[in-house]
């Protein structure tokens, strides 16, 4: 299992969290922007050479804007959020999708 995270102690934080829960798995950590498509790109297409296949993707980054009311948020607040929240799951889909599609099979969860 991989956590990434664009914080990279969190993630570190996040697998050992795992680790102590399902201690018979293999866990791995690292860093990662899912709103910067070119990145994601990379690291997953990294993750499937290394491990040979990518089995499932859990789409479950997201944050949350400001706690103002919704008509106060300035234009930049709702599209980082955008970018995480929704372009971070279609980055990560279309970059796992890729690598699946070469081994024919795989499952991708999206949570929101």
């Amino acid at each position: 299992m991989i956590v990434a995270d664009l914080d990279l102690a969190r993630a570190s934080q996040t697998t050992q969290e795992l680790q102590k829960k399902w201690p018979d798995t293999c866990y791995a950590f690292l860093q990662l922007d899912v709103s910067e498509p070119d990145s994601v790109s990379e690291k997953i297409a990294d993750i499937a050479d290394r491990f040979g296949q990518i089995d499932i993707l859990v789409n479950n980054a997201g944050i949350a804007p400001a706690k103002v009311p919704l008509a106060q948020l300035a234009k930049a607040q709702w599209e980082k959020t955008l970018d995480v929240n929704l372009m971070g799951s279609v980055n990560c889909t279309i970059a796992a999708a890729l690598a699946m599609r070469a081994k024919k099979q795989g499952v991708i969860v999206s949570l929101s």
